[in-house]
């Protein structure tokens, strides 16, 4: 088996992040003998001393540089100054290196840097429960039909710009963790081609997937990805109880460190 071949059977994750935190590379590296770990910076990296390490990998690009590739706009509600070329994020950065860069994965999950992960057991399992057949592991998966109807989908964000991209019904989910496969990817691709821009990535992933009859499966492990918990920015210790399953959000770098360490000594906070 060449390497090639050894590439197309293993799967990577991206980190989409600012700057590649030091908890997530010190977790993450315990993940390198099974997967390829790819940090998406959405800040120049290059004056950081970051670690060399087997199997992961740090990018970044300048904003224009993917704006001018079409590789903008699918993550809006980022606070960022958004330039004539539109707003770029680590999501479009990652879309650009995994759709024109390197597309030799079969299946990526994209994991924003505020998403918990409790254990690298956890990734682990969740791929060799669910197979390479689905095109699509997701939060959620519900439909928003036409205009005027339940669900009018006429509140959603840059519908206007979407409505000629997209063909109704939309599907939307949130996206801080998800795992796409490479025949999702070249649809992505392929919008970008034809129009030179993404679309808000809550509905396009979940929509470009049924518009093209690929599997997506809504998974029990994800159902922990919310915008905000209790309306809070942080999940607490004692209520993050099932080892199987992601949690969003955990904004506080420190605080996952802390978690992580007590996870591993199967500790609680007192």
């Amino acid at each position: 088996m060449n390497d090639k071949t050894k590439k197309n059977k293993k799967k990577a994750i991206a980190l989409l992040c600012k700057t590649p935190p030091k908890e997530h590379i010190d977790f993450l590296k315990q993940l390198n003998h099974n997967y390829d770990i790819y940090f998406i910076c959405d800040q120049d990296i290059s004056k950081l001393n970051l670690p060399n390490i087997n199997n992961i990998h740090y990018i970044y690009y300048n904003d224009a540089f993917v704006a001018e590739k079409g590789y903008h706009d699918s993550c809006i509600y980022i606070k960022k100054n958004k330039g004539s070329h539109g707003l770029v994020t680590s999501w479009d950065k990652a879309l650009y290196y995994f759709c024109e860069v390197n597309s030799t994965y079969s299946h990526i999950w994209f994991i924003e840097e505020d998403v918990f992960i409790p254990l690298p057991e956890t990734i682990r399992n969740i791929d060799k429960k669910y197979s390479n057949k689905y095109d699509l592991l997701v939060q959620d998966n519900f439909i928003y039909n036409y205009i005027g109807i339940k669900r009018d989908i006429t509140s959603w964000i840059k519908v206007k710009e979407t409505y000629d991209i997209l063909n109704l019904p939309w599907y939307k989910s949130m996206q801080c963790a998800n795992r796409v496969s490479k025949k999702l990817l070249v649809k992505i691709k392929d919008i970008v081609k034809k129009y030179k821009t993404l679309v808000y990535h809550e509905y396009m992933f979940n929509t470009l997937a049924h518009m093209n009859n690929l599997n997506v499966k809504v998974i029990d492990e994800l159902k922990y990805i919310e915008y905000r918990h209790n309306n809070k920015t942080n999940w607490n210790y004692n209520e993050i109880i099932d080892f199987t399953k992601l949690y969003h959000p955990i904004k506080d770098m420190k605080l996952q460190k802390v978690y992580h360490e007590l996870i591993a000594k199967k500790d609680k906070i007192s």
